[in-house]
């Protein structure tokens, strides 16, 4: 078992939406900026491959404003966006496949479709 590089070719990006309390900025105009520029991560990227947006459900609606229509929603109370300290730490094992490993609230709820449709 192996954890693979970022720069190994992959099936799709995790990513976490901010949640309250998380540093954005001390003004409205801060905050928004901040926001417009983590979604315009996410956008670009998901003009290349599948994105899937972990997002707390009190913030759908503003999630909803800022993301592309072909990224994937994941609705989860989460309380922190940097995803990888709070999502799933994915693996590849002898034969090649993914697999999902740790305890993340993410990794347990949500990643189980996707793993399952790489190993059909």
């Amino acid at each position: 078992m192996r954890m693979p590089a970022e720069w190994e070719r992959h099936e799709r990006t995790w990513v976490a939406f901010p949640h309250g309390g998380y540093t954005l900025g001390e003004s409205e105009a801060e905050v928004i900026s901040a926001l417009r520029t983590w979604s315009d991560v996410a956008n670009q990227a998901s003009d290349f491959e599948p994105v899937s947006m972990v997002v707390h459900p009190e913030d759908i609606g503003v999630a909803k404003q800022y993301l592309s229509k072909q990224i994937e929603i994941v609705e989860i109370e989460i309380d922190d966006a940097w995803i990888r300290d709070s999502g799933p730490t994915f693996v590849i094992i002898a034969k090649g496949s993914p697999r999902s490993i740790g305890s993340s609230t993410v990794g347990e709820l949500s990643l189980g479709r996707h793993i399952k449709k790489t190993q059909s």
